[in-house]
């Protein structure tokens, strides 16, 4: 992944770019939700979707990476969320390390 600044997407264009099911965009939803959407409930839920989707390696683990954002910024995270992630560890080879850097994070910045 090349990084780039994330894009502030509003709700109706997150909802546009999901029908349109254009992945290349889709892929970028977690990282944008959880950059910029104050409402933490919204934001995980909305990763917590996607990692439970037929969606590719990728969105899956911008998925995590969103996840991880997101502790950061609200230093708070439900650690039985945590199995679904190692989970993905196992499953998602392509971007392996990308959930795994997601995992540390948390870690981390939670303290665990």
């Amino acid at each position: 992944m090349r990084y780039e600044a994330v894009k502030h997407y509003s709700i109706e264009e997150v909802d546009d770019i999901m029908f349109s099911g254009d992945e290349n965009m889709i892929k970028l939803l977690p990282l944008s939700i959880c950059e910029y959407n104050d409402d933490f409930d919204f934001a995980q839920n909305f990763c917590l979707g996607l990692l439970d989707t037929d969606n590719n390696d990728e969105i899956h683990a911008n998925a995590a990476l969103g996840l991880s954002y997101l502790v950061r910024r609200f230093r708070r995270f439900d650690k039985a969320i945590m199995s679904r992630l190692q989970k993905e560890l196992e499953e998602n080879k392509a971007f392996h390390e990308r959930v795994e850097y997601s995992i540390d994070d948390i870690n981390t910045f939670m303290n665990w």
